[in-house]
């Protein structure tokens, strides 16, 4: 089954190109080790980095593709490429995935899911997960 996956945002892991999710969103998050108020009320704070978290979304993508995303994205920690709203340029982190990914197999076309490798190929998946920067 040929389905199009369009690759133009430049999403990598590990230099390993990734589809374009069908959605992402993200946030830009500020990390302080002190945030405290003094007796006049003003914030004393120690920021120590900005952190860019996303949330990727791929909807009825192939089987095999959306394993070869889960597979990218299990080990410790992996370089991650995404284009960054805060930089307005491509952008490289060292990053972890999420605890919780989810993930739905919509529906499968012909042939039986748990018989010889070939068949799970006819299958649409749905993934959601969490990048994490170090």
């Amino acid at each position: 089954m040929a389905i199009f996956n369009a690759y133009a945002l430049g999403f990598k892991v590990n230099g390993n190109a990734i589809p374009d999710p069908t959605s992402w969103s993200g946030s830009i998050s500020d990390l302080d080790t002190l945030g405290e108020r003094d007796q006049t009320g003003l914030l004393h704070r120690n920021r120590v980095a900005t952190k860019q978290p996303l949330k990727l979304n791929y909807t009825n993508i192939p089987w095999d593709e959306a394993q070869r995303i889960v597979s990218l994205t299990s080990g410790a920690r992996f370089q991650f490429t995404f284009m960054s709203l805060k930089t307005n340029s491509l952008q490289t982190i060292t990053a972890y995935r999420g605890a919780d990914m989810n993930y739905t197999v919509n529906t499968c076309f012909g042939g039986q899911f748990h018989s010889q490798a070939g068949s799970r190929e006819e299958c649409l998946v749905t993934i959601d997960l969490s990048i994490i920067e170090y």
